[in-house]
């Protein structure tokens, strides 16, 4: 079974190790929990697994899990000075979760996606989400998501795929990913301020049906195109550079600098 099952409870666990159990590490229901300074390893299923509940994490580990390192449903996290890494599913899965905190953390190298929401509110600063095997990160059914001095890189998806959702990205990096830099799609609305998307082994920039405006930005050297917009979508950049990809433009593409 579980390492540790809490049903309406409060847990608090602190420099602690739950390992090899042969169920969820820790499946909180209906209940709050404290991890402090512990490891979560390799137990078959998700490392933390939190229904109706809270969790805050601190300076803690998420590791080489069956499943998910992190699985919440309702269940609003704060997750600082952390790694979640090496996962067999995804780094992090969230739905109808109301608020996600995540303040220098790792997501790195799990087996899906890095960071997945879906109808939930996120916020990450100071945070990596690379080389996981699919999407970096992804926010779908009316989620919204904060990226502040972010780097999502070397992904083997998306590096960063809105959908039907907003987000607002500044000061970070979306470079190297397998896919597209960032997609946008599906009546979403999207900013990137000081932001490089760079290095994209397909478009920089995708938009469908979708809002999206760049500030004080760079769009460089991605293989296909580095905007593209279809004939649904705007597209809007000030004091953006655009340069050096396969194909600058596509699209509705206005107020964006070349060469």
């Amino acid at each position: 079974g579980s390492g540790i099952r809490a049903t309406a409870s409060s847990l608090s666990l602190t420099s602690s190790t739950v390992n090899n159990n042969g169920a969820d590490g820790i499946n909180l229901s209906d209940s709050s929990s404290n991890v402090m300074d512990s490891v979560i390893d390799s137990n078959n299923g998700d490392g933390v697994n939190a229904s109706n509940s809270t969790l805050t994490m601190i300076g803690s580990s998420v590791q080489n899990h069956t499943g998910d390192g992190i699985e919440l449903n309702q269940s609003p996290s704060s997750i600082s000075n952390s790694q979640i890494e090496a996962n067999s599913g995804l780094g992090l899965s969230a739905v109808s979760t109301s608020s996600i905190s995540v303040i220098n953390a790792t997501f790195n190298n799990n087996g899906q996606e890095g960071f997945a929401i879906e109808s939930s509110s996120a916020s990450l600063q100071d945070a990596q989400v690379n080389g996981n095997g699919n999407h970096g990160i992804v926010a779908g059914s009316r989620s919204a998501i904060s990226l502040v001095n972010t780097s999502v890189s070397d992904n083997s998806g998306t590096g960063v795929d809105i959908a039907n959702s907003s987000a607002a990205i500044s000061g970070s990096t979306l470079n190297g990913n397998d896919g597209d830099g960032l997609v946008v799609s599906d009546s979403s609305t999207a900013t990137a301020l000081n932001t490089s998307i760079s290095e994209n082994s397909a478009n920089g920039v995708t938009v469908i049906a979708s809002l999206m405006s760049f500030q004080s930005s760079e769009v460089l050297n991605n293989a296909n195109i580095g905007i593209e917009a279809d004939g649904d979508s705007l597209v809007s950049c000030v004091a953006t550079t655009v340069s050096g990809n396969g194909t600058d433009f596509s699209g509705n593409i206005t107020g964006c600098v070349t060469g």
